[in-house]
């Protein structure tokens, strides 16, 4: 996204980041009706941040979506924002550098999110890049690429390489009403694609269902909305599934939430959910939008915008 709210007053920012701080990121934590929190013991804790290591790259100077590949072991997914080639990066789970792959025949106008999931062929793995971004609202249509996951070793030397066998899927909104969004989901399960706009206040989610053709335009249907709260910091600006379908996470700025999820069920349910949230651990003046479950989903990883920033781990303690 645009960098809008970094000409924001540092102190405004750093003033707003104790208060909110001071009240998200506590352990297991499950919200109520009411909208109060109160300890739960249904909710997964987690302990950190444990820090990786630096994004060695200077490629990446935007990191705007993370994935945990489900191919290969200890392996990162990542893309920058807007401004940036049609091209994702790998990188280990230290940041070490192991690859730039580019696109061929795709356009990055404003990428946003990037997801690990199943695909056409059974037993694959692939990649979806959500071109998704639209501050000022004024896209006709946005797309999802999808590409079949490279192989790549948690510790080769970093390569180059060009991929061309990309699908485009291309979506609309309903009533070809246009919406700001940053993240993507796929359904482990059922491979459907979800879209969550980004709002202060309520977000809309779009699923777009499976199979999925390439240059097929689809109609969105609004499945759910969630919402963290009304704050510019609560918008929803990433989020995962879990490799088994069970878990979904959403983040802001400030805050991150655990939602349930029965394998099997529609997913859009388990956005009516009880949240539980799960710490973040960065201040308003650093632009996090990126979040990825580890593909056993007994942790996560967090990194935010800029050149060299450091990969944070949180893992499960129960």
């Amino acid at each position: 996204m645009k960098k809008f709210y970094r000409r924001l007053n540092v102190s405004l920012i750093t003033f707003l980041s104790i208060i909110l701080l001071s009240n998200c990121g506590k352990l297991g934590l499950k919200n109520t009706e009411n909208g109060s929190s109160a300890n739960n013991s249904s909710c997964m804790e987690f302990t950190g941040p444990e820090i990786m290591g630096p994004v060695e790259s200077d490629l990446i100077n935007e990191a705007s979506g993370l994935a945990a590949s489900r191919k290969n072991s200890g392996v990162l997914w990542t893309h920058n924002d807007s401004g940036d080639l049609p091209r994702i990066f790998a990188m280990n789970i230290n940041g070490n550098h192991l690859g730039v792959f580019n696109l061929l025949n795709a356009e990055n106008n404003d990428w946003e999110d990037i997801a690990a999931g199943p695909g056409p062929v059974e037993g694959e793995q692939y990649l979806y890049i959500a071109d998704i971004g639209d501050n000022s609202k004024d896209r006709s249509s946005i797309s999802v690429y999808r590409m079949l996951e490279p192989v790549v070793d948690r510790i080769q030397t970093a390569i180059a390489m060009d991929v061309s066998d990309v699908d485009k899927l291309q979506m609309l909104y309903p009533d070809n009403q246009a919406y700001d969004a940053e993240t993507l989901l796929v359904d482990p399960v059922s491979g459907d694609i979800l879209i969550v706009t980004k709002n202060n206040g309520t977000s809309k989610v779009f699923r777009n269902p499976s199979p999925h053709t390439s240059h097929k335009i689809v109609a969105l249907e609004e499945v759910a909305t969630i919402g963290l709260g009304t704050s510019m910091f609560d918008a929803i600006t990433g989020g995962d599934i879990s490799a088994d379908g069970g878990m979904i996470i959403l983040r802001s700025y400030s805050k991150a939430f655990i939602l349930d999820r029965v394998i099997g069920s529609d997913l859009g349910i388990a956005f009516s959910g009880v949240k539980c949230f799960v710490p973040v651990n960065e201040s308003l003046v650093q632009q996090g939008e990126a979040i990825a479950f580890d593909p056993d989903g007994r942790g996560y990883t967090t990194v935010i915008e800029g050149l060299h920033p450091s990969l944070k781990h949180y893992s499960a303690t129960n």
